[in-house]
Parts: structure tokens; sequence; C-alpha cells
């Protein structure tokens, strides 16, 4: 137990890194317990350890009865942050104890073509023992059958990168939806649709930090995880100059430290930094296609604002940015608000 730890305070990195070394965790789930940020932090972090780390989870009810009813949660962040591996984690370590589960995965991209909502549909239908005949063509017919089917059985769904409340209210429904001690878990890059849907619990997920992002390359490198850090909270300065710039071009996205590991394994310190000269003048197309898609989603207003609060505002406050703008046709104070939103501010 951490007693330093003050009410407010972000989580600490040596209480995440002792969840890491844990080879049990034993979770106390308190009347309170969702409310807490910290305790949901800790929560994911234990079971991406149990996926990860085949740590032993032990869960323990306090003056509260396990939930019986309908649970929807929200995993919220920028593109490339790790929400659908977060996603996958949680799908993988309890999908057993459901009479029903599914991963729809890449909902934004399968719902874009012609029937693709009805697609996604008849994919869950088939997840019910003795559904995989039953066809739907269009999407209340879908609904219709989805609540018909699985509104008496357990069921865990996830929604991997949604982007539409539309995508919610056919896939996802009310809490009719689904029987006693179901569990919806969503994935988006904008929480004004979780709010939408009436999505209680919304975990946001942050950048890693600089010690977080050296240690979780060096362990992809197993050149340089045979080499001793003493300390991996202050393996940062630890580690050569060409390693830090890896970890400070991927500015704490997991993805962006994926790309770069593909990219220069089997290169040559020379070449690294060869790379990374280009970078500064023409960013990596892969990472940049990934973030490229939360920009494109904006209206045009928004991203106009995003663009002027890069080009001319950065690190500036928001009333100051606010002030700025509003001697212009757009509305800057509502435009924040939807990047914040679609966690691009």
């Amino acid at each position: 137990m951490d007693d330093e730890l003050c009410k407010g305070q972000e989580i600490s990195q040596s209480f995440l890194t002792a969840i890491e070394g844990s080879r049990i965790a034993v979770v106390v789930f308190s009347q309170n317990y969702a409310s807490s940020k910290w305790c949901l932090e800790e929560l994911v972090k234990i079971l991406e350890c149990k996926e990860s780390r085949h740590q032993l989870v032990l869960p323990i009810f306090y003056k509260v009865e396990p939930a019986e009813d309908v649970r929807m949660v929200g995993i919220w962040g920028i593109g490339g942050i790790g929400k659908t591996t977060i996603a996958k984690a949680i799908h993988n370590s309890i999908a057993h104890e459901f009479d029903v589960n599914c991963y729809l995965a890449n909902v934004r991209e399968e719902s874009i073509p012609y029937g693709g909502l009805v697609k996604l549909q008849n994919i869950l239908l088939s997840k019910i023992p003795g559904g995989k005949d039953v066809k739907v063509t269009n999407v209340d017919e879908g609904i219709a059958l989805i609540k018909e089917f699985l509104s008496h059985k357990r069921v865990l769904l996830v929604l991997d990168d949604v982007d539409q409340l539309n995508q919610l209210n056919k896939l996802g429904g009310g809490h009719d939806w689904f029987g006693l001690k179901s569990r919806v878990i969503i994935t988006t890059r904008d929480t004004h649709l979780l709010y939408a849907h009436q999505v209680k619990l919304i975990y946001k997920v942050k950048e890693l930090c600089l010690e977080e992002a050296c240690e979780l390359f060096i362990s992809w490198n197993g050149q340089l995880a045979n080499r001793e850090l003493v300390d991996y909270e202050n393996c940062f300065e630890q580690i050569a100059p060409e390693l830090q710039c890896v970890v400070q071009y991927a500015q704490g996205l997991p993805l962006a430290l994926t790309v770069l590991r593909s990219l220069l394994r089997g290169r040559s310190i020379d070449e690294w930094q060869v790379v990374f000269d280009g970078y500064k003048k023409v960013p990596n197309k892969e990472i940049q296609d990934i973030l490229k898609l939360s920009f494109e989603a904006l209206e045009d207003p928004v991203k106009e604002v995003f663009l002027d609060i890069a080009c001319f505002f950065k690190g500036r406050n928001k009333d100051y940015v606010v002030q700025a703008l509003e001697g212009s046709d757009i509305k800057p104070k509502f435009a924040i608000t939807v990047l914040v939103e679609k966690a691009r501010s």
C-alpha cells in the first residue's frame, strides 16, 4: 500500500511498477470503487498484467454484491494510444465467464460500406449458441433479434473504434438488450459519444511517460534488453542519445513505438540517425495516417481552430486562445470543447 499518495494526485509510476512486479493481485471492490480514477487505472494495469504476465487476480467484494446489472464502460483516447490493446486484454481475460462473448473490431471502418452495420449485427448474432444460421438483412431486424436472443443471457460485447452514435444505437443499444451481469466495452476517440449513449464509466488512456516508453521499447529489443539497467524509473537518462530520440519522437504513443521498432530493427545506430534526420523534415507516414483519421473526422470550423492552435498558439492557455479567435467567424469555445472531447487537445 502506498500511504504517501494524496487525494487528487496522479497515481505514481512506482505504484504501477509494483503491480507489474506482483504475482498475485487482490482487487477489493467497495461501494465507491467505480467512481475512483485511481482504482480504475489500477484495475486496467492489473488486467494488462493478468494477460501479459499471467498474474493471478483475486476479486473481493466489500459491502457490495457482485454487480447484477448491465454495465457499459468506455475506453477513450487518441489514435495509437492503446485502447484496442486494453480492450483485447480485458476481453481475453474474462470472456470465459459469459454465456456469449463477441469482439467487434474496427467498427468505424466496417460500418462505412453499405450494409456494414448489418454485417456486424450478423457477427454478433453468430456468437449465440446455435445462432450461426441466423441472418438479418436490415438493421431494424437485427436490433429485434439481438434483443430477443440476448436479453436473458450474460453477454460480453466489445465495440472497438466507434466514431458514430448510430453505431452504438444499432450494436450496443440499451441496458435492456442484454441479460444481468452483462458488460459492454466501447473504445472510441470521441468521449461525447460515450456521454450521449449514457455511458457512466469512462477510462481515459494516457500517453506513456518517458520511462514507460523507454522500458517498453527496450523490452521489445533483445539486444537492448540484455543491457543491465539499474533503475527503470530513471532508465531514460541511462540510455544512448539515439534511443532517447526514438522515445521522444514517439511522444508516448505505443503505436509509434511499434512502428519505429519494426523500422529500426536490424539497422545500425548510424542508420537510426539518418532515419530521424529525415523525420525532422517529413514525419513517418504510417504514424501520420493513424493520427490524421481524427483530424479528418472534424467539422471544417473545428479543423480551422485546431490548425490555428497548432500553428500559432501552441503552449498558450485556453483563455488566451479564445480571446484571440473570438473576432473571427468561428466559435472558438465550442471548437475547443469538441477538440477536448475527441482527445485532440
